[in-house]
């Protein structure tokens, strides 16, 4: 019973990520799992040349499985997100130390937006780091830098 609990949200969890559709996402989950199956595996094997076998069919069937996701879900405006990283290093560079402020993104956009951008409405640029750059300057994109990286070392 207690692996029917288990199983339940995985299968949920998984069906949920499948219908946002956000590759970069999904790719990372698929990783993750590789990794951790052939971690386990290693551990419990304790065979080294085995694990990095199967770790290296595993990344390349996870990598087959990637191109696929990638190219199953293309959408028609994912060359507006270059647009708006342009526009965002555009702002930055004119706000390099402190930025346009938190929720000013919007307000600043029109100012930077390219003549080929579809969607002039938008809120955000769409990239968390250039978010930050753009809105807290380089002092607090480094720090949101430092918090992301530190946490992976920590990890």
């Amino acid at each position: 019973m207690g692996r029917v609990m288990l199983i339940i949200p995985t299968f949920l969890g998984v069906y949920t990520l499948l219908m946002t559709k956000t590759r970069g996402a999904i790719i990372g989950v698929l990783i993750g799992g590789v990794l951790l199956a052939a971690l386990l595996y290693s551990i419990k094997k304790n065979n080294v040349k085995k694990t990095v076998l199967m770790i290296l069919v595993s990344l390349a069937i996870v990598g087959c499985i990637g191109a696929v996701t990638v190219q199953s879900f293309h959408r028609s405006y994912d060359y507006e997100r270059v647009l708006l990283l342009k526009s965002s290093y555009a702002m930055w560079e004119d706000h390099k130390l402190y930025g346009v402020g938190f929720r000013h993104w919007a307000r600043e956009y029109p100012n930077y937006i390219s003549p080929a951008a579809r969607e002039p409405d938008l809120t955000i640029p769409h990239n968390v780091i250039a978010s930050f750059f753009d809105e807290t300057g380089i002092i607090g994109g480094f720090g949101f830098l430092l918090l992301v990286f530190g946490t992976l070392i920590i990890l």
